[in-house]
């Protein structure tokens, strides 16, 4: 009698352990919904290298908060390869709520300023020239203390701004 207790106890253990497994969603990705506040930082002309900084603004659809702690995403400004964004951001994401994540990526002015001329570049960005931006990558969520790699693949028309130069 002994015996069969012990197992019962086993089987709905494992059984409960089952339905728990099968209950868990796996999480969804955040929505990066815009990007905001895009301007140049710094300027270093004899490094040729530009900060870039804004807000990317990101919709949390899970039903609990989570952290994104870590990214490894790529930006292109019109269809040339700028920068990367790759660091701990350590920035917590409320439960089905938006949250503006503050980013900063160096980028090389060679590739973005080669073509037009120095003049024409500089003449454009002063007055806010949007340019086409392309962020592609992965960041990573902790959830409940593991680290989940989700895929970011976004582009929109951006204004980029020199207000952080021009004082």
């Amino acid at each position: 009698m002994d015996f069969l207790t012990k197992n019962m106890r086993y089987t709905i253990t494992l059984i409960i352990l089952l339905l728990g497994l099968v209950a868990c969603d796996k999480p969804l990705p955040p929505e990066i919904q815009n990007i905001e506040n895009v301007e140049i930082v710094k300027l270093d002309l004899k490094e040729n290298n530009l900060i870039v900084g804004g807000d990317i603004v990101v919709f949390n659809p899970n039903a609990f908060a989570c952290k994104i702690k870590g990214a490894d995403v790529k930006v292109w400004l019109d269809d040339k390869e700028a920068g990367v964004i790759e660091k701990d951001i350590k920035t917590s994401l409320a439960a089905k709520d938006v949250t503006r994540v503050p980013i900063k990526f160096n980028c090389s002015t060679e590739g973005i300023l080669k073509k037009e001329g120095f003049l024409n570049n500089v003449l454009s960005a002063l007055s806010n020239k949007e340019v086409d931006a392309r962020f592609k990558g992965k960041i990573i969520l902790d959830v409940a203390g593991v680290g989940i790699p989700i895929p970011i693949n976004h582009q929109e028309k951006l204004e980029l701004k020199l207000k952080g130069l021009l004082k």
